[in-house]
């Protein structure tokens, strides 16, 4: 029972016994008035949730460290002001599985909608799904309350941060190094050789601009680079997390994240891969723009944790090892099941103890 209620529950015994003790008439009409104006305030309620929209608008993309910003818009057919309104969100981390509900009160007056700034807080990178559940909405004395389901969301993509790694392609074998980003085996068919000339567009990387072909035609030309590093590599977020703490997804992510960007800042084409849960499959996606690192890149954080799947990774490892010259599994730990794999297959990880050192800016990752 909150303050309101418990407040009108006194007066209303106060007046009752006003009524007894001083045998007044109005002591009996005003109780009468409270009760008959929750009951028609809680019929309006029940009307106007027939008509009642809301929507959710929040930034799509925000760095890590930065507060989500957004709002809600409540609309209202009727013009006769609405009491207290709460609504309920449910506010998820999809990559961490970090959850929590959150309460606010809001007031719709005459103006039939109104409008309530949010602003959440992420510790962890991840795809924050903000879901409006429902809108409870009480009578005048806060007593008798209806609520309207609404299910309402958007998703906010919050980047980690890119670990800036100096990248280094050549053709040896070597022995495993105990660096964790320390690539093993040997990188098949990877090569920074000029292909072709074509024009220009939009999506392409600015850095394979042919600046001596564009001075001597209208449109920028661009280098197409050799066809063997298209689909040389693979990178592989292996979200069957085992461990709870949410460190150790947001760690992952931004090694995973931090290592396409680097490859594409290398010009370096590659194939990015997953479990989703939600569709219950595995999903690739090609790196060959900067569109593609925009738009294909952040949602590797909307993965949600791969459960019981075992069997459909080692099939998956499987065949990218045979169709790809070097696959990269970003992995929390190394496992047995890493070993199904053919050569070529290279994994980094995360310690327990989530070592910074892991996540060093400014270390070198070598492709032997």
């Amino acid at each position: 029972m909150n303050r309101k209620s418990l407040g009108f529950f006194l007066l209303l015994l106060l007046f009752l016994i006003s009524a007894v003790v001083w045998r007044q008439k109005l002591f009996l009409i005003i109780p009468i008035i409270m009760i008959l104006t929750g009951i028609l305030t809680f019929a309006y309620a029940k009307l106007a949730t027939t008509n009642l929209n809301a929507e959710l608008k929040f930034t799509n993309v925000v760095d890590k460290g930065k507060n989500v910003t957004g709002k809600i818009i409540v609309n209202n057919k009727y013009p006769v002001p609405l009491n207290e309104m709460v609504l309920n969100f449910e506010i998820k981390n999809i990559l961490t599985g970090e959850t929590k509900k959150v309460k606010e009160n809001l007031f719709l007056g005459i103006t039939k909608k109104s409008e309530m700034p949010l602003e959440l807080e992420s510790k962890y990178c991840g795809c924050i799904k903000v879901e409006l559940k429902n809108i409870e909405i009480f009578d005048i004395w806060g007593i008798a309350s209806i609520k309207k389901n609404f299910n309402e969301s958007q998703q906010v993509y919050v980047m980690p941060y890119t670990i800036t790694q100096d990248i280094e392609l050549g053709n040896s074998n070597a022995k495993e190094a105990s660096d964790t980003w320390q690539f093993m085996e040997n990188v098949a068919g990877v090569s920074g050789e000029v292909f072709d000339i074509k024009e220009y567009q939009i999506g392409d990387n600015i850095k394979n601009i042919h600046w001596k072909l564009t001075g001597k035609y209208e449109n920028p030309m661009v280098k197409k680079m050799a066809k063997e590093a298209e689909d040389s590599i693979i990178l592989i977020f292996d979200n069957r997390f085992e461990n709870s703490k949410y460190e150790m997804a947001d760690a992952l992510a931004e090694m995973f994240i931090s290592l396409s960007r680097n490859l594409f800042n290398e010009n370096i084409p590659h194939t990015i891969g997953w479990w989703q849960e939600d569709k219950e499959k595995y999903i690739s996606y090609n790196i060959r723009s900067e569109q593609d690192l925009v738009s294909r890149l952040p949602k590797v954080l909307a993965a949600g944790k791969c459960l019981n799947k075992t069997s459909e990774y080692e099939n998956y490892i499987a065949k990218m090892s045979f169709e790809k010259a070097h696959t990269v599994i970003v992995a929390e730990t190394k496992s047995d099941v890493h070993n199904i794999a053919a050569k070529g297959v290279t994994w980094l990880t995360v310690d327990d103890e989530l070592n910074s050192n892991n996540l060093k800016q400014g270390r070198k990752i070598k492709l032997k």
